[in-house]
């Protein structure tokens, strides 16, 4: 039996069933490698310390040296395709675990090195296994791993931060590390467990179910809610005379997006709130922490099933989505921002999902270049959550790869009109 969890994983490698891994999918906790990592190499003690630190940034995995994997074509993932051997004087577990010690900063705990002999087989492999960290002692940072033939080439005592993104790692951008330093140094950064969430996360809690509440249909169909909440406490001054009048004739990226018509329809009044709230179209409320909530009903005549869509075989439109969710995060940072505070300002992006699987429905985006079939989204709820950087572009990018990613299989290479990883929407073709 394939496994399709790191718990069947590391019971498929207990019991010796090694041919069981074949077919078994790479992950946010699982990772393959045809080779151990060499010691002798830069590149390798380099990768090694940041895939350990990555999962233990994460929420802890296990990685398989002597495993080789290849492209699923329907999942578009890298699976187990066939399993070799890991020789027993290829891995120094010694020099591993010094390794990681001496370049993760906090300790990596739980860190262990296991060998396992396939059942009646000569075969053995090796597995390195991250449990889950303290969330007090993330993130992992790693320092640099010096060329010890050319030592005096390198910049002493540079970072970075690796981290874990579905099944791969990757490092972290200078400018969102410049940005949660900043944040930090403001005392910005946000409520450890335990303490009371800030005005704004209350803000956008109550924003929700107020949404909830208001909004025509919204417990019978797909809904789609993208929050923007500033980290730190603020307060948006002159808040129902020149911030609603801001807001009013604020202008979209594109027309077919965001667009609350704030033009032409008033932002209302509601306690502590501007809203404007539309039970056919998106709706907004904005509070005078800065919170805002953007809503919609995933319908036929909003962000929905559209383009190619018919009653039995209907598509999502990512297009749509796409503007939607780019249009939300550019009003955060372009008029609620500037009345926030002049200073960097770091943001909390959560995207919130709610009945996406519909009975027999089949999921397909309609675009030429991407993939006509797509399985059903993995989960009829989900949420989301990504650090904003105050770049609205790249911090769509990241929240929309992640929804596609997660909900759909979409590898970031299929993501619609992204440049490098920014949303473009020049590529996008007026309709």
């Amino acid at each position: 039996m394939t496994a399709q969890t790191r718990t069947e994983l590391i019971e498929i490698l207990s019991s010796g069933r090694f041919q069981d891994i074949v077919g078994t999918e790479e992950g946010a906790q699982i990772e393959f490698k045809r080779h151990a990592y060499n010691m002798q190499s830069k590149k390798d003690r380099s990768d090694l310390v940041a895939d350990v630190s990555s999962f233990a940034d994460h929420r802890g995995g296990t990685i398989v040296l002597g495993v080789v994997t290849e492209r699923d074509p329907t999942s578009r993932r890298e699976c187990a395709s066939e399993v070799k051997t890991i020789a027993s004087d290829a891995v120094d577990e010694d020099a591993y675990r010094k390794l990681v010690r001496a370049h993760a900063k906090p300790l990596v705990r739980d860190f262990e090195i296991r060998r396992y002999r396939e059942s009646g087989g000569e075969r053995e492999l090796v597995a390195l296994h991250i449990e889950a960290q303290d969330d007090l002692d993330k993130p992992f940072i790693v320092d640099l791993i010096v060329d010890v033939e050319n030592p005096e080439r390198v910049i002493p005592h540079a970072v970075g931060w690796p981290t874990r993104s579905g099944a791969d790692t990757y490092w972290h951008d200078p400018a969102r590390i410049q940005q949660l330093l900043a944040a930090g140094l403001r005392g910005s950064t946000p409520t450890s467990e335990g303490e009371a969430p800030g005005p704004a996360e209350e803000d956008a809690k109550a924003q929700l179910a107020l949404i909830e509440e208001r909004v025509q249909d919204w417990d019978d169909l797909p809904t789609y809610v993208i929050q923007a909440i500033p980290r730190g406490r603020y307060r948006i001054e002159n808040f129902y005379s020149q911030f609603a009048q801001k807001a009013r004739v604020w202008r979209g990226i594109r027309p077919y997006g965001f667009n609350l018509s704030f033009q032409s329809a008033p932002l209302v009044p509601v306690g502590d709130w501007l809203t404007l709230i539309d039970d056919v179209g998106p709706s907004v409320i904005i509070g005078r922490t800065g919170a805002i909530t953007a809503a919609c009903n995933v319908s036929p005549d909003f962000l929905g099933w559209a383009q190619t869509s018919t009653p039995d075989r209907p598509s999502i439109n990512p297009t749509v989505l796409v503007e939607f969710t780019t249009e939300a995060i550019r009003f955060s940072y372009e008029c609620v921002q500037p009345a926030l505070t002049q200073e960097p300002l770091s943001w909390t992006l959560q995207c919130h999902a709610r009945r996406w699987i519909r009975g027999s429905m089949e999921v397909m985006l309609s675009l030429r270049q991407f993939p006509t079939n797509l399985r059903h989204p993995t989960s009829e709820a989900f949420d989301l959550e990504v650090l904003g950087t105050s770049d609205a572009f790249r911090d769509a990018a990241t929240l929309i790869s992640e929804v596609l990613a997660r909900e759909f299989d979409l590898t970031k290479e299929q993501v619609p009109y992204l440049s490098g990883d920014r949303i473009d929407l020049n590529l996008i073709p007026d309709r």
